[in-house]
């Protein structure tokens, strides 16, 4: 079993070393990072963090996966899909000869519910407030695929502020299930009293 405040707490404290060298080094934007093609570092901890359950395996999951999962179980907590032999006993073969699990609607991302680019862009604006602004805003969602490419994306001033505008703009709009809470999230709620409790 893994430590997930350890590993939590690891990356944070790694992403401040990086955060250190940017301010020395006079990088205060992601476009900077770009071009020194450090940027990956930099957005490593945000996956880390939120990856130490597996990466399908954290509590937010949306709507479209609760219904999946209500149906063939759970999704695969490394890779984000459901067995094909459970799928194909339920559903019948896939069609064309392909698999199931190359569905969008059968398959899942770990989605930023306030984007990458984003929460980077706050912490190099902000590095003093690097861990405050990543334990407020840094939370993943497992959504399917075709849930995924219905999220569309919001300025950083409105991400940070009200972070499931996106869920409820998407058409139509994304719900979200606590796994941890088993019960729905309400959208209209801030980010820490949505997926922290």
């Amino acid at each position: 079993m893994k430590n997930t405040d350890a590993i939590n707490a690891f990356h944070k404290k790694a992403l401040l070393v990086l955060l250190a060298l940017a301010e020395r080094e006079g990088i205060r934007t992601a476009e900077q990072l770009t071009a020194l093609n450090a940027r990956i570092l930099f957005e490593q901890p945000f996956w880390q963090i939120l990856e130490c359950e597996g990466k399908y395996g954290g509590h937010l999951i949306s709507a479209g996966v609760k219904g999946q999962e209500d149906l063939y179980g759970p999704v695969g907590r490394r890779d984000g899909v459901w067995p094909e032999h459970v799928l194909s006993a339920r559903l019948g073969p896939a069609a064309g000869g392909g698999r199931w699990r190359d569905h969008p609607d059968y398959a899942c991302n770990l989605e930023h519910v306030v984007e990458r680019k984003h929460l980077l862009a706050a912490v190099l604006a902000r590095p003093a407030e690097a861990v405050a602004l990543l334990d407020g805003h840094l939370l993943g969602c497992v959504v399917l695929r075709s849930e995924h490419s219905r999220l569309g994306s919001v300025p950083a001033e409105i991400a940070l502020r009200d972070p499931w505008k996106r869920y409820r703009d998407a058409n139509p709009p994304i719900g979200v299930w606590s796994r941890r809470q088993k019960q729905w999230i309400s959208l209209d709620l801030p980010l820490q009293k949505a997926g922290k409790a």
